[in-house]
């Protein structure tokens, strides 16, 4: 019994221990945006939805309306931004930026059609409506123009506690927002390209392959699967492979597709990759040269170095601590096993007397 209470204590000695090791000071506020976001359906919604989803006609205009509802105790002001959409890097369509670059198949932009940034301040307690103009253009258009209302709160800068760090917050909703001239089953089917690849760095600064994959038509490709494969050139042998999936285009959007070619393990010489983009019961395929040189595999094995985990002080303290642990825990209950048994031996030898 006093075996299983000490195992007991120093079990929760050892748990304080690691927490007390391991944990930093670091304070933030448990907080929710403090506002809430919805759209005032107009009469011209075409389909119900969050979000706007408007049927318009050529050389129209109308209005549409979003009510802000503050739920705390304290003034807000809130930014409420139209952005254009597009698909980013990690194959999801995003609207986080009031300007796009507009590609060469894309007609209209979100921001082409609709008033700009508004900023609102929002009372205690109170709800805003806040209202956006929309003017078409004479000229009709077939499929979809997609964008969306950012809607955020302006920074919050927190104090810091005792030795905390101070943290800044930002509260943001996305209403996403349809404009069509015609029903759903009129837009134009689904159309990819894949265009020429060059051996450049990532965003991470990391040596890939990057090849840029558009969207060629006013509509919603997705999701989809992007499946890259490297041969050799002249080989049918696959060096390596990768598959992205889900990629969601963006109507008329171009896709930064990079493949990160850390662990594909090439040598310096002539490649091909092949890749093959398949959504909306569609698939599209190209094949595409490049070289790989002397000094990107040298920038890749800089790359695979400093990517092998290097343990601080820290971490082994703790797998220190842990195998002694786990060792005096073997120990004991050795030595509780074994007394036991004596145990037993003991009271067989008094009952055979």
């Amino acid at each position: 019994m006093k075996l299983r209470k000490l195992l007991l204590s120093f079990l929760a000695v050892m748990t304080v221990t690691i927490v007390s090791v391991t944990t930093n000071k670091v304070y933030a506020k448990a907080e929710s945006a403090g506002f809430t976001v919805s759209k005032v359906t107009p009469e011209n919604q075409y389909r119900e939805a969050a979000q706007f989803d408007i049927k318009v006609k050529p050389n129209s205009t109308q209005t549409l309306a979003l009510e802000i509802k503050n739920s705390e105790n304290d003034t807000k002001t809130i930014d409420v931004t139209p952005n254009d959409s597009y698909t980013n890097t990690n194959g999801i369509i995003v609207y986080d930026k009031t300007s796009v670059k507009k590609t060469p198949t894309e007609q209209y932009q979100f921001s082409d059609l609709i008033s700009g940034k508004q900023e609102v301040v929002v009372g205690p307690k109170k709800t805003v409506k806040v209202t956006f103009n929309v003017k078409m253009p004479a000229t009709s258009f077939s499929g979809i123009v997609l964008g969306g209302f950012n809607v955020q709160e302006k920074v919050i800068k927190e104090k810091s506690e005792s030795k905390g760090i101070a943290i800044t917050n930002r509260f943001a909703y996305v209403i996403q927002a349809v404009i069509r001239e015609s029903n759903t089953d009129e837009n134009p089917g689904p159309k990819i390209t894949i265009g020429s690849t060059k051996v450049a760095l990532n965003d991470l600064k990391k040596v890939s392959l990057q090849t840029k994959i558009q969207n060629v038509e006013p509509i919603v490709i997705g999701p989809a699967t992007v499946k890259a494969t490297i041969m050799a050139k002249g080989s049918t042998k696959v060096l390596y492979s990768k598959t992205m999936t889900p990629v969601t285009f963006a109507p008329n959007a171009e896709f930064d597709y990079a493949l990160d070619l850390t662990k594909a393990n090439l040598s310096a010489g002539k490649y091909n990759v092949h890749y093959v983009v398949t959504g909306n019961n569609k698939s599209w395929e190209a094949t595409n040269p490049f070289t790989i040189t002397a000094a990107n595999v040298k920038s890749i094995k800089s790359d695979n170095n400093e990517a092998k985990p290097h343990a601080t002080w820290l971490l082994w303290l703790i797998i220190g601590i842990i195998a002694l642990l786990v060792l005096l825990v073997l120990f004991l209950l050795f030595i509780i096993l074994k007394r036991r048994k004596k145990d037993k031996e003991e009271e067989k030898a008094l009952e055979n007397k």
